[in-house]
C-alpha cells in the first residue's frame, strides 16, 4: 500500500527528501492508501492548482492529509465565494490556510460585520486578504 501511495507522491515530482521530510512532519501519509492520497490531490485540482501548485503546497503543509476531506471542501466553498480571488495562487502563497475550517471564515466576516461593514464590503477581496494576513 506504502509503494503504491509513494509512486503516486513521486508522479506529482516530489522527491524522496521531500516525501520523507513530509513523512516526518505527519507519520499519518505513511499509513494513507494511494485512493486517499488522490482524493486529497484531487481536492486541490478542482479548485485548478497545478501540478507545480499541488507540489509547492503539500509540500510545504503535510498536515493538509490529516484533515478530513469534507471539512477541506467545505473551506474551499467558501473561499471561493469571494469575488476575484485566485484560490490556487491564494493557496500557493499559503498552504496554511488548509488548516482551517469554513466557520472561521465566518467567524471573521461576522466579527467585521459588527465592526459595521456591509455585505458588499464583506466579500470584497481586501477582506479576504486581511483574514489570511490573521491567519500568518
Amino acid at each position: 500500500m506504502v509503494g503504491d501511495m509513494m509512486d503516486y507522491l513521486y508522479n506529482l515530482d516530489l522527491n524522496d527528501s521531500e516525501i520523507l521530510d513530509m513523512v516526518k512532519l505527519n507519520d499519518h501519509i505513511a499509513q494513507m492508501s494511494s485512493e486517499e492520497v488522490i482524493t486529497y490531490i484531487y481536492i486541490l485540482v478542482d479548485v485548478g492548482c497545478t501540478q507545480k501548485q499541488i507540489h509547492d503546497i503539500i509540500t510545504a503543509n503535510p498536515f493538509y492529509f490529516s484533515r478530513d476531506d469534507i471539512d477541506v471542501r467545505k473551506f474551499l466553498r467558501r473561499l471561493m465565494a469571494f469575488d476575484d480571488i485566485d484560490v490556487p495562487e491564494v493557496l500557493e502563497g499559503n498552504p496554511w490556510l488548509l488548516n482551517k475550517d469554513a466557520f472561521e471564515i465566518d467567524d471573521y466576516l461576522e466579527e467585521n460585520r459588527d465592526k459595521g461593514l456591509s455585505d458588499k464590503e464583506l466579500s470584497d477581496k481586501e477582506i479576504l486578504e486581511n483574514f489570511i494576513f490573521n491567519c500568518i
